[in-house]
């Protein structure tokens, strides 16, 4: 079944993005340079991944460190700035605590990366050629989030200077305390140029994030998903500023916004009216979906039901718990990817229609898991949206007045000096880092378009589309691995980070050490899953086996399949695979289809054909294999107007338009064929089957040479097609190019040993070469092969005839007419050519009407020999009106048979008709000019006209006389 899916703007610019340098690189030769670039952009993925977490573990540690001890500052260049003054030991504790968060935070990163580099469900975006969207999508989805972060840095580092002194403006210089190394503090301006130019360099970021995010897009359409992620992460920042009510807005004054309204909404149209990284976000975010929308002409694609069941189900209950089974399926392949498949549609999985259905338990526990994980993120990341009293508000307002210089107060320095090693590493452990938002929004948002709560989608569930989603999965992982160990480690809270304060194993105890191991294990398995996976995408074959092994109630499985089996030539295999395909859904059309093609009874697969038109009437395939059945049958006139309703189904299906040629052809309409096999071969010009029939329809028009020129083309476009291959080594025997078409010839054997129709013909090379003895062994082999190959016994027969053995051929031509039946018209035609050359003539007459009963009872080209034969035999009966009837017949279903025009003309020659004799002994020259008895009979008649003249002439010269 065929889903009908709109082609849009974006559908058609993202393969020219995506595969166009490629295609340009190494073309259609080889895919591997597609694989390898696939593998190259997978490696992308994980580098930024791995970027992405060392930024959100990173991130949280240093802005802790900033705001926990003392006064804090920092310079426009991000570097930090203390106030009062340290001691080296302090600044040793200091630095080993930042040593070992920065040891922390590469192991987690490393970790993210092998994880989400092993994920077997990656297997399908990296090993097939349409994958490449995804990962396109991804690296540009990693690049706009990498983007956006660092403007948002920028604009923080910006937003802290500022603070220090928010009054300045004009050409005013604030200043900010700096500690050199040994703790003498210094004082140094903050000049505007390069406040400035943080500005500007902030805002490139954040232009450029957005055009990653238009990139994100155009190479997959949840690639917009990203512009939500950015709107989240920079409302967690606005929320978790310490006034949690100012909004930097990067204006000519450059001055915090102190909102005039203190309600939630009123925060949130503030934030997203004043900052200018929300503005520009979220107006791209509309415009891109609204671009997206008016690409879809107000309409949504349709799909069949085959490709989304649940979509199309009436009950409104069936749909909400598959689509919730669904969503758990996703989660379930990411956690334990045991069965992975190309496709999942078409009862791979069966919808979900009670509440009591045991599937459901793993739905409720995904909402649970869902529900405390967003509430974990609302609390920690949000919370300051959900509180909002105008007491909490002036204590914003007043933290933020101008500050002062101050004395350190010595017992406030006291309580730091234990602090700050946990101070550093504070925001790893806390749960107000970005970590969780920015992850759980990665698997959240960009499965939301595929998960049919937006709109409906043409499959059940897609692994590719799974690809970005499973980065925010892989970094949850992490995060939840570092808790785990944090949770493990054992020392009452003593030390921070993951591990106690020893460094290295020796620190580790022993349940973290199963932990990590744990991990260990699983990325292992992870990477021998993948290993395996690949296998499977190796070839067209390990891919159909394994749809067909791990999803047997998928029909598609078994319809992919069974194509296969059709394309390596098992028929009776592939007719079973079809089989469970119609029997699993009754209403796939294709399936009937493809069926009807493999099976071996001819009305038997009428029928296929017939149910697929049933099922679906603009079914052009299904139309044209009933036409070559009507066809076969001789039905010329059915098979003509199935064909024309196949072409009016589908314009470009070009082995319909060539065979339409070839009735054409059959009827003498040769112009119009002609015109049809071009329109074939301009629909489809590197099909040899095609070429093949085109070369067939010149070589019947005596245009030999550019018959040979297109058999050649067709072997280029498929050196194994025997049928192209004997096709041209007969037309290569025609000019006399023995030694190429005998070449030709035991290249179709090399490809096919057995084939007895080739065999046959080099038989014939041999013979008509004189090569009698090797004709001989050919047509033993064939005897001993295919006893009853009645083309061969033919052949063989007339070689025995022209060796004057009539005998023989009487005895070989009367065999296999016995074995075979009667209803062999060139046979029986041969073997009343036999009688007629041994002068039985009578016998012959009686053989050439059984042949000529045989023939359809509409006119065939292909009987006009057979009518000519039989005026042959009735000129030699002298029965010269019946045969005259015959020619005349011939003619009428061939008028470019010379044989005929030359025999008729013969008859109304002798009868005395003279100009009848002359038209047709024109046209036989017309058509034979070097035929020499043509030239004879037209010099007799020439004459006898001539001599005819002269005697009336005589008569009249005689009659005038005598009046």
């Amino acid at each position: 079944m065929q889903s009908h899916r709109r082609v849009d703007l974006i559908d058609a610019t993202s393969p020219f993005v995506r595969s166009r340098l490629n295609y340009l690189y190494s073309g259609l030769s080889t895919t591997r340079s597609y694989h390898v670039v696939n593998v190259l952009l997978n490696w992308i993925c994980c580098i930024l991944l791995g970027e992405l977490a060392g930024r959100l573990l990173s991130g949280a540690s240093d802005r802790t460190a900033r705001t926990g001890r003392g006064e804090r500052a920092t310079t426009p260049s991000g570097a930090e700035v203390t106030g009062g003054r340290r001691n080296g030991l302090q600044l040793g504790q200091t630095s080993a605590a930042m040593d070992k968060a920065s040891r922390e935070t590469l192991a987690l990163r490393i970790a993210v990366i092998l994880i989400f580099g092993v994920q077997p469900v990656h297997s399908e975006a990296v090993a097939s050629i349409v994958g490449r969207a995804d990962l396109l999508c991804g690296v540009f989805y990693l690049l706009a989030l990498l983007t956006f972060m660092a403007s948002c840095d920028d604009d923080e580092a910006l937003l802290a200077s500022t603070r220090r002194d928010p009054l300045v403006v004009g050409d005013e210089v604030p200043t900010l305390t700096q500690h050199d190394m040994d703790g003498t503090p210094s004082r140094w301006p903050v000049r505007p140029a390069e406040v400035q130019r943080m500005v500007q360099t902030g805002r490139l970021k954040l232009w450029l994030s957005v055009t990653l995010a238009v990139c994100a897009l155009l190479s997959k359409e949840h690639g917009l998903t990203v512009l939500g992620v950015l709107i989240l992460y920079r409302l967690k920042i606005l929320c978790q500023r310490t006034d949690a009510l100012y909004c930097f807005s990067r204006g000519s004054a450059r001055l915090p916004v102190v909102f005039s309204s203190y309600s939630r909404i009123s925060r949130l149209t503030q934030w997203f009216t004043t900052d200018e990284h929300l503005r520009l976000t979220s107006s791209a975010l509309v415009g891109l979906m609204a671009f997206r929308i008016a690409i879809l002409g107000g309409s949504l694609p349709r799909f069949s039901e085959h490709d989304n069941p649940a979509a199309h189900h009436p009950h409104l209950l069936t749909r909400v718990l598959t689509y919730g089974h669904l969503a758990a399926m996703n989660v379930g392949i990411l956690l334990w990817p045991r069965i992975l498949s190309y496709d999942w549609q078409m009862g791979s999985v069966p919808l979900v229609h009670s509440l009591f259905d045991v599937r459901n338990v793993f739905t409720l526990a995904l909402v649970l898991t869902v529900v405390e994980l967003l509430r974990c993120i609302v609390h920690a990341d949000f919370g300051t949206l959900l509180v909002g009293s105008a007491s909490t508000v002036k204590e914003g307002l007043d933290a933020h007045g101008p500050t002062h210089q101050q004395a350190a107060d010595p017992r406030r320095g006291s309580r730091n000096e234990g602090r700050d090693e946990s101070d550093v590493t504070a925001g790893v452990r806390s749960n107000g880092g970005p970590m969780l938002l920015v992850s759980a929004a990665l698997v959240i948002l960009p499965w939301l378009p595929a998960s049919n709560l937006l709109v409906t989608v043409g499959f059940v569930l897609a692994e590719r589309v799974l690809y970005i989603p499973s980065m925010g999965f892989c970094l949850l992982v992490v995060e939840g691995l570092r808790r785990l160990l944090v949770l493990l480690r054992g020392d009452g809270g003593a030390s921070s980070g993951m591990f106690p304060s020893g460094s290295g194993a020796a620190g580790w105890n022993r349940r973290q050490k199963v932990a990590l191991l744990s991990v260990l294990i699983l990325v292992a398995l992870g990477a021998a899953r993948t290993i395996r996976r690949n296998r499977v995408w190796m070839n067209r074959e390990a891919l159909f086996e394994s749809g067909v092994r791990d999803l047997p109630s998928n029909c598609k499985m078994h319809y992919n399949y069974a194509n296969l089996m059709r394309d390596l030539r098992y028929n009776k295999r592939a007719a079973i695979h079809y089989s469970k395909a119609v029997e699993q859904c009754p209403t796939h059309a294709s399936a009937h289809n493809n069926l009807g093609t493999v099976v071996e009874s001819p009305s038997e697969a009428e029928k296929h054909f017939r149910r697929a038109i049933t099922i679906n009437l603009y079914h052009a395939g299904a139309h044209y294999n009933l036409a070559m059945i009507y066809r076969r049958r001789g039905q010329m006139e059915v098979a003509r107007g199935l064909l024309e309703r196949s072409l009016a189904l589908d314009a470009s299906l070009a082995e319909a338009a060539s065979s339409l040629a070839e009735l054409e052809s059959q009827q003498g309409r040769a112009s119009e064929a002609e015109s049809l096999h071009r329109r074939a071969i301009e629909l489809n010009a590197r099909s040899a089957p095609i070429r093949n029939n085109y070369a067939t329809f010149l070589h019947h028009q005596g245009r030999v040479l550019e018959a040979s020129k297109q058999f050649k083309e067709a072997i280029a476009l498929e050196p194994d097609n025997t049928v192209a291959v004997r096709n041209a080594a007969e037309v290569m025997r025609e000019l006399s190019v023995d030694d190429e078409a005998e070449h030709l010839y035991k290249r179709a054997l090399s490809l096919n040993a057995d084939d007895v129709t080739v065999m046959d013909q080099l038989a014939v090379l041999y013979y008509k070469t004189g090569r009698l003895h090797e004709a001989e062994e050919l047509f033993t082999r064939i005897q001993n092969t295919r006893p009853h190959h009645r083309e061969s016994r033919l052949h063989y027969a007339q070689m025995l005839l022209s060796q004057g053995d009539a005998t023989a051929a009487e005895r070989v031509l009367a065999e296999t007419l016995e074995k075979t039946g009667e209803s062999w018209r060139d046979g029986l035609r041969q073997l009343a050519l036999l009688y007629s050359y041994t002068n039985r003539s009578a016998e012959a007459a009686v053989w050439i009407r059984k042949a000529l009963q045989l023939c359809p009872r509409e006119g065939a080209r292909e009987c006009a020999i057979l009518h000519a034969d039989y005026g042959d035999i009735l000129k030699d009966l002298s029965h010269l009106n019946r045969s005259a009837e015959c020619y005349t017949e011939a003619i009428k279903l061939q008028p470019d048979l010379a044989h005929a025009h030359i025999n008729l003309g013969v008859i109304r020659h002798l009868q005395g008709d003279y100009p009848s004799a002359f038209h047709h002994y024109t046209i036989a020259y017309t058509l034979e000019p070097t035929n020499a008895l043509v030239v004879e009979n037209m010099e007799k008649l020439r004459k006898r006209i001539l001599k005819s003249f002269r005697q009336h002439r005589t008569v009249i010269d005689a009659a005038f006389e005598m009046s």
